[in-house]
Order: C-alpha cells, then structure tokens, then sequence
C-alpha cells in the first residue's frame, strides 16, 4: 500500500509540470499574478485556456503563445472553469479575481490568480 501512494505522489508530480506555456513550465512562472482566459469549445462542454503571465506575444499570435500544452505539444482541454482552477491552485496559484468580457457574442472569463 505504502508503494501505491509513493507511485501516485510521484506521477502527480510528473503531470504537475508537465503542462507549459510558449515552452515554459507553470512552475517556472516568473510571476506574481496570472490571467486565465477561458472561453468555451463550440458544441462543446470542455474549455479552452490562455494563460498571460507576461510574456512577450505579437497580437496576431497572441493565443498560440498563451495557450496550455500537453508533453506532446498538443492543447490542452479542461473539464471547465474548475478543472483548471484546481490544478492551478495544486501548482501554486489561488484565485483572486475573476471578470468576463463579450466581443461578438462570445463570452471569455478571464480569472487572476495570485502565486499562494
């Protein structure tokens, strides 16, 4: 039993840091306060997320460069606004502000999370 846990506490540190963003690892975040832009898949329930925590972006770039990706390289899919407030939380973020924003019809929640 006692291996079990080492193994689950081991694999959860693996897939804590394997998420990044522009190639950076959410561990490394050289920042104090992040945003979190999360807007809806269509036809979908799950959420897709940019994440700002002050890197450089050109404008037409922006999103490819604040985007969560996988190991692989692939976007990341959060099961909602939750999903992706707890794994921030587990890697050192907390909630501080949240706000939304409507452009065209689309609704984007943006939350600031402050390093805990």
């Amino acid at each position: 039993m006692n291996k079990m846990i080492i193994i689950v506490v081991m694999l959860a540190g693996v897939s804590a840091t394997a998420q990044t963003v522009n190639g950076v690892q959410v561990a490394d975040f050289n920042a104090e306060y992040i945003e979190l832009m999360i807007s809806t898949k269509m036809l979908s329930n799950k959420v897709m997320i940019a994440v700002d925590y002050g890197q450089p972006t050109k404008f037409i770039q922006s999103y490819k460069k604040m985007a969560i990706l996988n190991k692989d390289g692939s976007k990341s899919i959060w099961n909602g606004d939750i999903d992706a407030l707890n794994w921030f939380f587990h890697n050192g973020y907390e909630l501080w502000s949240t706000y939304t924003v409507e452009a065209s019809g689309l609704i984007t929640v943006h939350h600031i999370l402050k390093r805990s």
